[in-house]
């Protein structure tokens, strides 16, 4: 199987990456593949699922229930101060769903938010399923692995980190980094 099969996968750069990591046997091996696979699910949370929607979906789920229920006026994802993206529709489709069934308000939002990422994953296996060669031996070790991924993630621990919005929070890269207001004259002994 050709190493750069993963520049043919029509999927965001991150589940390219996930893709060449479960190509390169020694990447596979190693686990960086699952690696790249927490990194795609994260990506995926933080670019197609807005920090003001999940929040308003919150809201509207702890409040008070409108005349006809939680979620009757959302008719979109806009409705919640979402971008009205693909994954925001589907969570909040499955989110009406949930209400629909009797499931408690408090943690709908999270298992909606779940169930979405387990569906974006196997989305994300069969896009690449679809592009590669039918009959190279390599084929099924690869899909096997990042099925493996898949299975292995804890999508509850994912959906809490969304709905907390602990996800959206940048991690400090200026530690070292240097401070403007800071004296660089240096001071110490010459």
């Amino acid at each position: 199987m050709r190493d750069d099969i993963h520049k043919k996968v029509p999927r965001p750069p991150k589940v390219q990456r996930w893709v060449r990591l479960s190509v390169n046997d020694a990447d596979r091996l190693a686990g960086r593949g699952f690696d790249g696979f927490q990194d795609a699910m994260h990506d995926a949370c933080r670019r197609d699922l807005g920090a003001g929607f999940i929040a308003e979906l919150k809201k509207a789920l702890n409040g008070p229930g409108g005349l006809f229920g939680h979620l009757s006026d959302a008719a979109s994802p806009r409705d919640l101060r979402g971008r009205g993206g693909p994954a925001e529709w589907e969570v909040l489709t499955e989110a009406k769903r949930l209400v629909a069934t009797g499931v408690s308000p408090q943690t709908i939002a999270q298992r909606a938010v779940e169930t979405v990422m387990k569906n974006r994953a196997d989305a994300d296996i069969r896009v690449t399923a679809a592009v590669l060669p039918r009959y190279d031996k390599k084929t099924a070790v690869l899909l096997e692995s990042m099925k493996s991924d898949a299975r292995r993630m804890d999508y509850k621990a994912l959906a809490a980190s969304v709905c907390s919005g602990q996800i959206y929070e940048r991690s400090n890269r200026s530690a070292g980094a240097l401070d403007l207001d800071g004296d660089l004259r240096g001071g110490g002994n010459r």
